[in-house]
């Protein structure tokens, strides 16, 4: 195989490989986030020792 038929065969599978991905966007989202959410939680529960809302505790 050519290194013209290799980037042409290449660049197919990019293509597909993007389509049929697209519909996991919201997903993909979802995964570069949880990082940052985690280091939210991890900072409201240094600060005020919970995740719940005043209003679900009963307080």
């Amino acid at each position: 195989m050519t290194a013209a038929e290799w980037d042409v065969l290449s660049a197919r599978s990019t293509a597909m490989g993007r389509a049929r991905d697209e519909p996991r966007t919201p997903m993909r989202r979802v995964e570069e986030l949880r990082p940052q959410v985690r280091e939210i939680v991890a900072e409201l529960i240094d600060t005020c020792g919970t995740v719940a809302c005043p209003s679900t505790t009963g307080t």
